[in-house]
């Protein structure tokens, strides 16, 4: 029963490995998610979304989807001017 679960855990990890591979071989993978994330988490706990809705209202609300989408522009912006001036480097 003990090897069951482990063996579980691992094919699930290796699916979602598979599914989302590393940066250099995922042209979607962005490098600031991680520090976006964080942001979202941040910018909802000042807010005090943590203290006044339960996980089960934040769910329904969608709140950190939407402040994830509202804080992405900028860091993807960034993103867009360093992957154009790659190219522009690449290129000459």
């Amino acid at each position: 029963m003990f090897g069951e679960k482990e063996e579980y855990a691992y094919c699930g990890m290796f699916t979602n490995e598979w599914r989302n591979p590393p940066a250099p071989f995922n042209p979607d993978a962005r490098p600031y998610a991680d520090q976006l994330r964080s942001d979202t988490t941040a910018a909802l706990e000042a807010e005090g979304a943590y203290k006044h809705f339960t996980l089960k209202e934040r769910q329904d609300l969608n709140l950190w989807r939407d402040m994830y989408e509202l804080l992405r522009p900028p860091y993807e912006k960034q993103f867009q001017n360093m992957t154009a001036n790659a190219a522009i480097i690449a290129y000459t």
